[in-house]
């Protein structure tokens, strides 16, 4: 067989699609295991009389969410490793922007922003804008960005840009920018 052939065997030792079929079942038993966990708490609520008609519409809508977020991994995963999305923020803006990652993130995952860089002529620059990134709480693919310091009239006006990273990937999960008139 020639270097040029478009199909290779695997090597020795490997079955084909071996690693990926791990990695998809893993992200189905996390997701029956979140399921099974939905309909246990539901259980409970019903056994013990305390059942309402809005723990219902909760566990439907995590259950959706729990399955969608499922789905797009896989999915992730069979057509290959995504870019991250980018977010612009609004240099007054003093609420959190959801952010939809391409990536899930793993339990023990935490986030940082890089120090913003200005683009442009950095040698300009005064105080830099600051950004926090929050997870938010049950969706492994979301995540919250904040303007630290909006309206600081100290911060040199210009085009900024930063990178959200995960602590188990030198990857970045997401690109911000933000521009100061």
């Amino acid at each position: 067989m020639k270097d040029t052939d478009p199909f290779k065997p695997p090597p020795v030792g490997s079955f084909p699609f071996f690693d990926e079929a791990v990695k998809l079942a893993n992200v189905w038993t996390r997701m029956l295991t979140g399921q099974g966990r939905i309909l246990n708490d539901q259980w409970l609520k019903l056994k013990n009389g305390t059942y309402q008609a809005s723990d219902w519409y909760a566990a439907l809508v995590n259950g959706t969410e729990l399955t969608a977020s499922a789905m797009m991994e896989m999915f992730t995963q069979l057509t290959g490793d995504p870019t991250p999305p980018w977010k612009s923020l609004s240099w007054d803006s003093k609420d959190e922007v959801l952010v939809t990652l391409r990536v899930s993130l793993g339990v023990d995952d935490e986030l940082t922003v890089s120090q913003l860089s200005m683009l442009g002529d950095p040698s300009k620059v005064g105080n830099l804008p600051k950004i926090t990134a929050i997870r938010v709480h049950g969706n492994p693919r979301a995540i919250k960005l904040a303007l630290g310091n909006p309206g600081d009239e100290k911060v040199t006006p210009g085009e900024y840009i930063g990178f959200v990273m995960r602590s188990t990937s030198p990857d970045p999960v997401a690109i911000i920018t933000v521009n100061r008139p």
